[in-house]
């Protein structure tokens, strides 16, 4: 990341510091599994598969998340063009709630900074995007 997206990232710990609260949203079975029908991965669609596997319930595609936060960068207008870093942190069951917070630096292009997808059950961070660079049509 650049200095000047860097300086936007709030001190390891809670992940909504120093953000600002977006929306939230609940995932439902048929969310997660309708999403990935087609995935050959059955870990996200299947309760046995899973279990196998260590998971307590099925979890969401990863891709989910990254809908969710270019959704709010899209709020803002058509990129042209996108630097992104995507990490994802912990799994995200399909009955889990999920919140998006949003900090940006003074002065940054609008959409430009840090967005984390935070479980509102346990607080911790599931997964994160930060938006180096944009431009938009």
């Amino acid at each position: 990341p650049s200095a000047d997206s860097a300086a936007a990232k709030p001190p390891s710990g809670d992940p909504k510091q120093g953000r600002e609260y977006i929306r939230s949203v609940t995932f439902t079975p048929d969310m997660v599994a309708g999403y990935c029908y087609f995935v050959t991965n059955r870990i996200h669609n299947e309760l046995d598969v899973a279990q196998k596997f260590g998971y307590r319930l099925p979890i969401w595609a990863g891709t989910q998340g990254f809908h969710l936060t270019l959704a709010h960068l899209y709020s803002f207008g058509n990129p042209a063009t996108l630097t992104a870093l995507f990490e994802l942190k912990r799994p995200v069951f399909w009955m889990d709630t999920l919140e998006l917070w949003f900090g940006q630096a003074e002065g940054e292009t609008v959409g430009v900074g840090d967005y984390a997808l935070v479980n509102q059950e346990t607080g911790k961070l599931c997964m994160s995007m930060t938006v180096e660079a944009v431009s938009y049509v």
